[in-house]
């Protein structure tokens, strides 16, 4: 089967929020872990942007590395948030029935 990006985006937009709803179990450990692994990430990206590199003399290394890192962090806030609401179990038969048909 060939895809074209908007089927792809389709696809994981539809295993995400399988039948017009989020998975996600209201576990308190589970979300105070995850609110602390947010808000470690948020901490640390004010310590770099604001005590490392803005007072920084280098211009260039401060910017090159301010973007670098942010990028990081958001590609890992964003990866976070994907695994704690995409149920495992669910997802890897549905993707082997859409693509095995």
């Amino acid at each position: 089967i060939a895809f074209l990006p908007t089927d792809l985006v389709a696809f994981r937009l539809a295993l995400l929020f399988a039948h017009g709803r989020v998975w996600f179990i209201r576990d308190g450990c589970g979300m105070v872990c995850a609110i602390m692994t947010w808000l470690l990430v948020v901490y640390a990206d004010f310590v770099v942007t604001f005590v490392m590199l803005l007072p920084s003399k280098d211009f260039w290394y401060s910017v090159i590395n301010g973007v670098l890192f942010n990028c990081l962090a958001v590609l890992a806030l964003s990866s976070h948030l994907r695994t704690m609401l995409t149920d495992p179990v669910r997802t890897i038969p549905a993707l082997c029935l859409f693509l095995c048909e």
